[in-house]
């Protein structure tokens, strides 16, 4: 196990447009702010969905769609960094 000590800091509240991309908007936003590290946490409503899961046999990731309107009913997730860019890898549960 690895371990790193980081100092809390900000809480940084954002709402996004109709239409803007979820995953993209929050990747904007942890590059806009320079976000490291981070926790995400969110609530809210899609007009449709496009998740993705990690298929452990085939070693990828699969991506399918879910139609919406869709309620967030939980988000939870990290911003990291993937070479030197921001990160957001977030679980949501949709209704």
């Amino acid at each position: 196990m690895s371990t790193a000590l980081f100092t809390t800091g900000r809480t940084l509240v954002a709402r996004l447009g109709h239409d803007e991309d979820l995953l993209a908007a929050l990747t904007a936003l942890a590059a806009d702010e320079g976000i490291v590290v981070g926790a995400v946490q969110a609530i809210g409503a899609l007009k449709e969905g496009r998740l993705a899961y990690y298929d452990q046999a085939g070693r990828e990731y699969r991506e399918f769609a879910v139609p919406g309107p869709v309620e967030i009913v939980s988000c939870s997730g990290t911003v990291s960094r993937r070479d030197g860019a921001p990160a957001v890898h977030a679980h949501l549960c949709l209704a």
